[in-house]
């Protein structure tokens, strides 16, 4: 049973050799010399890589000490006459207005002037009162000179001596009556309590109705466009801390906003208990965006040598087994000039690195030791490449 079709097969197999050899069947095509036989490299050339060129960066330590901003200058204004306030001109936040020209600094509470008025007319009553006794007393001193150089009146030289020292009496008393109407005048102007034009409001503490006393607190004040920044530090970084060294700085609440201020104080001092010695940073603030009470994070940078480290992306570096390596793109002309994204021919070759332990480096950045600032290195496809490779360099910026 399984011989016939056994037998049928071979039967098959031998007409159709045997039809091929007479030429009545199609003969296979022989391969054209060169021609792609065993999946050549693709027709557009190398492979394109992205690449990056090697930065150079200070050895230095970073050292991060909080602190805090606060005002420039903060004030406390006080009542100097007793009263009731009649008005307060401005809410807490708010900047003090400049005066008009020819005015009076601005007023940012007022207490009612009414009895300061009565008693600014009272005096300038008593100052014309002092006036006229005065000019009566003059008349009298000179009838009575006028009388004695006659030699007719029965008049003594204690008479005239009365007629003097009535007059210097009178005189006196006017005196006393114009330091009067100033105090009154002094007196009326403080029922109007000023502060300085730019400085903001920081907290108000009285409210219309209130009662003041000469030296009751009304409302507290800041010049905020300009901060301070106060911290401390250790005595070995006080040196780097020199006064007019500028010296950066992050806020927290602002999301890590970088700012940067000038030192302008550095205590001579360090506290007893702490060992650690007071900075002070000046930064200017004219839109007021540092706000008193604000943490700021200040890096104190130390050299630690006087070389410059190499620093590439962090998807630069591959790794092989324990082996760290970087792809260095060596150009090999053709193609365009540096950086933009210009595209050009490169060779890679493998160089083994060594990582450097930096404290504070950029998360995104590794330093090495085995490459030089400038050179270029493969950012991606790290790694399939390999030494010898060509590819086509696309150069992005650091």
């Amino acid at each position: 049973m399984l011989a016939r079709p056994v037998g049928g097969c071979l039967t098959v197999l031998l007409a159709s050799f045997l039809a091929g050899g007479c030429g009545g069947g199609t003969t296979a095509a022989t391969p054209a010399p060169g021609a792609n036989q065993g999946g050549a490299a693709p027709v557009d050339g190398p492979p394109a890589v992205r690449a990056k060129r090697v930065r150079g960066i200070p050895d230095v330590a970073v050292y991060r000490e909080v602190g805090s901003v606060r005002a420039d200058r903060t004030v406390s204004i006080a009542a100097e006459v007793a009263g009731r306030v009649v008005r307060v001109r401005y809410e807490v936040g708010e900047a003090v207005e400049a005066a008009a020209p020819g005015a009076r600094g601005p007023v940012v509470v007022e207490v009612d002037p009414a009895s300061y008025e009565l008693a600014l007319k009272r005096a300038e009553a008593g100052l014309e009162a002092a006036r006229a006794r005065t000019a009566y007393a003059l008349r009298d001193r000179d009838r009575v000179a006028g009388l004695m150089k006659r030699e007719t009146a029965a008049l003594s030289e204690a008479d005239l001596d009365r007629a003097e020292n009535a007059l210097a009496l009178a005189q006196a008393e006017e005196r006393g009556a114009d330091v009067a109407v100033a105090e009154a005048k002094l007196a009326l102007e403080r029922t109007r309590i000023e502060a300085a034009p730019g400085y903001r409001i920081a907290s108000r503490l009285v409210e219309p109705g209130d009662y003041v006393v000469p030296g009751r607190t009304v409302v507290q004040a800041l010049d905020d466009r300009s901060v301070r920044v106060d911290f401390d530090v250790p005595g070995e970084r006080l040196a780097v801390l020199e006064k007019g060294t500028r010296v950066p700085f992050t806020v927290k609440e602002l999301k890590d906003r970088r700012f940067e201020g000038e030192v302008l104080f550095r205590g001579p001092r360090a506290d007893e208990r702490s060992r650690r010695f007071p900075v002070e940073l000046r930064v200017e603030n004219a839109d007021g965006t540092l706000r008193p009470g604000m943490v700021a994070v200040v890096s104190v940078s130390i050299a630690r040598s006087g070389r410059a480290l190499s620093v590439v992306p962090r998807e630069a570096v591959g790794q092989r087994l324990e082996e760290r390596y970087v792809l260095v793109l060596v150009a090999l002309g053709g193609g365009g000039g540096e950086g933009g994204g210009a595209e050009r021919l490169a060779r890679a070759e493998r160089r083994h690195v060594d990582l450097l332990d930096i404290p504070d480096l950029d998360p995104a950045l590794l330093a090495v030791d085995g490459v030089s600032a400038g050179e270029l290195v493969a950012v991606d496809a790290v790694a399939r490449l390999r030494t010898g490779d060509a590819v086509r360099v696309v150069e992005e910026a650091p």
